[in-house]
């Protein structure tokens, strides 16, 4: 084999085992976010991929230390809470119930955005296998 087919090989099967070890989630959803931490594999996805003013549906996905498999975790609960200037605004709890094992849905209704773009700090807190409360934060952009 030459040099090209082998490096052409190598980054296919970096693709592949890249997107196996994600969560599944619907041909229609796209994630937003997504990490591991703590031998979980998490992926938060909305319907088109983006949160809109209003009302909004998310999901949030996962998966064990392979990611082939979902796993189920406690008290899980997801907030928002918006960024204007310096000011982080008071956080608005998202309702969330699981659907099948490892995949948790939920709503969430933003109201009318003043400012644009509107800037959130999304935190996802569980309880691990062990009873520990574990924390994800990240920030989305609303355009």
């Amino acid at each position: 084999m030459n040099m090209t087919t082998r490096l052409t090989t190598r980054l296919a099967l970096c693709g592949v085992l890249l997107l196996a070890s994600m969560p599944a989630f619907s041909s229609e959803e796209k994630s937003l976010a997504t990490t591991r931490q703590h031998g979980l594999s998490i992926a938060f996805t909305t319907p088109g991929g983006k949160l809109t003013a209003g009302a909004n549906n998310f999901c949030i996905l996962i998966g064990g230390r392979d990611a082939a498999r979902p796993a189920s975790v406690d008290r899980l609960s997801v907030e928002f809470a918006q960024q204007v200037g310096k000011i982080r605004q008071t956080p608005i709890r998202g309702t969330i119930a699981e659907q099948t094992e490892g995949r948790y849905c939920g709503k969430i209704n933003l109201g009318k955005q003043y400012y644009w773009p509107a800037f959130y700090h999304v935190t996802i807190e569980y309880a691990d296998s062990s009873g520990k409360i574990r924390r994800w934060r990240f920030m989305l952009t609303m355009e």
